[in-house]
């Protein structure tokens, strides 16, 4: 005689169907396709990177024995006098690195200057390696000797012996992963995927600003404009970093110039960088040639930052940008 064995029933194997359905609906739904979540990743690197070297480059900006700037007796005693391994060494002692190589700049002057965007950065020695496989590369001090003074476009009588000088810093910021591609700091014209190399200035005000696709791209840093109206201060909606200085100070066509410059103000520096690289016979990357990136007019907006009549302010006076990484979502 068989033993029957006890089955499901009806009612328990619908309940099961539907759990499972759940299950798979929710799986669906919260799993991102692997383009969104490398896109969030480089954010959420970049933000950090920024953060990093912002932190660093303002201590060692802030002590003339660490100020890659400034060359001090004391540096002069005991050699060390090159300025690229003053701001490399000091970055090393703030960054978790898992690797140092200070003796030589890995960029070489046509890198620095980045004549062609398709330049592999894994073909380059870093000169930094983070614990979390960022790599860093440094290039010697960039200086603004090609022209006299009185004809620079910062020019300012009041301050005639100024020479603008930066060093530039770029971050591979996939540097151990994807290792069967290039890694360059071109960016893909559909918008599809962003560039694993990024670039910095490291000015004398004790700053790193964004240069190139981060200037662009709201998605790194998404800024505000900040204006007084009524006594009260008042944010507009977010833009681009690039977009949010020319709508604050008035410049909206390539053809008008440079925006102001004013040497305390970091975010005046991209355009006079960029003048620079391209006076020594290259430049950063002709970028956006594509037109990814669209610029547009707040006519609203506009008008705010323009300074009352009759009086010796200036737009800088009346609007000033606000910057939120995406990290922390914290202003800077």
């Amino acid at each position: 005689m068989y033993k029957l064995k006890k089955a499901f029933t009806l009612a328990e194997v619908i309940f099961c169907l539907i759990i499972a359905s759940i299950l798979i609906a929710i799986t669906f739904t919260t799993t991102k396709p692997k383009q969104y979540l490398d896109q969030k990743s480089i954010k959420t690197k970049y933000a950090t990177v920024y953060d990093a070297l912002n932190l660093a480059t303002y201590d060692l900006i802030g002590k003339d024995e660490t100020n890659p700037f400034i060359i001090t007796a004391e540096d002069q005693a005991t050699g060390n006098t090159d300025p690229y391994q003053k701001l490399c060494k000091g970055l090393a002692a703030y960054i978790n690195t898992d690797s140092v190589s200070c003796k030589i700049p890995a960029l070489s002057n046509n890198v620095a200057y980045l004549k062609h965007e398709d330049i592999d950065f894994t073909k380059l020695t870093p000169n930094l390696e983070s614990l979390t496989g960022v790599k860093f590369y440094i290039s010697q001090i960039i200086k603004d000797n090609k022209l006299p003074a009185i004809s620079r476009s910062y020019y300012d009588a009041g301050n005639p012996n100024f020479t603008l000088e930066f060093f530039m810093v770029y971050v591979d910021l996939n540097g151990t992963e994807y290792q069967n591609r290039p890694h360059t700091i071109k960016v893909d014209p559909t918008g599809k995927k962003m560039p694993d190399v990024f670039a910095f200035a490291i000015i004398p005000t004790g700053e790193a600003i964004p240069m190139g696709a981060a200037e662009y791209d709201n998605k790194f840093f998404s800024t505000r404009i900040s204006y007084i109206e009524n006594k009260a201060k008042y944010y507009s909606p977010y833009y681009s970093y690039r977009q949010a200085k020319h709508m604050a100070w008035g410049w909206y066509s390539p053809s008008a110039g440079n925006i102001q410059f004013r040497k305390t103000i970091s975010f005046t520096y991209n355009d006079y960088i960029k003048e620079i690289l391209e006076r020594n016979g290259t430049q950063l990357y002709d970028f956006n040639k594509e037109n990814i990136y669209l610029e547009t007019y707040d006519e609203e907006l506009f008008p705010k930052c323009n300074p009352p009549a009759g009086t010796l302010l200036s737009r800088f006076d009346m609007c000033s940008i606000v910057v939120d990484t995406p990290k922390f979502g914290a202003s800077h």
